[in-house]
């Protein structure tokens, strides 16, 4: 029988301690979670390594086409048709609102009713869900 649950373990270091942590939280979150248990071998069966480090943003060299390849294009969005508005990364610098499409020049971005597009600092398009 399969209880797979995870445990968060702080700090770069896995030791024996550690490992005994682990044990012991997983049967705490186990005992939480379904009322019974607290015993037992345990079997570690997947290990996830998560790191956050700060970096200085650099724009990127970014080569835009120098216009979108058409003003607007026929879209679906839920059950209506629509004229969306093509634009480039370039014209996002104010923000814009979906739905509209951004084109790329390996790539086309789709942004849907009820999401805004804006660039960030390194250049990168920063989607938000605005409902």
């Amino acid at each position: 029988q399969a209880s797979e649950l995870a445990v968060v373990v702080d700090g770069l270091e896995v030791n024996r301690a550690t490992v005994e942590q682990m044990v012991k939280d997983f049967h705490s979150r186990h005992i939480a979670t379904y009322g019974h248990g607290g015993q037992g071998e345990v079997e570690i069966v997947r290990y996830q390594v998560s790191a956050v480090a700060e970096s200085p943003l650099t724009p990127v060299n970014y080569v835009a086409p120098s216009r979108p390849s058409a003003k607007s294009r026929t879209a679906r969005f839920a059950a209506a048709h629509a004229e969306v508005p093509v634009v480039t990364r370039q014209d996002l610098a104010a923000g814009a609102e979906g739905p509209l499409f951004i084109d790329e020049p390996d790539t086309t971005i789709v942004v849907p009713p009820g999401w805004s597009a804006t660039t960030g600092l390194g250049g990168e398009v920063v989607m938000r869900y605005l409902r």
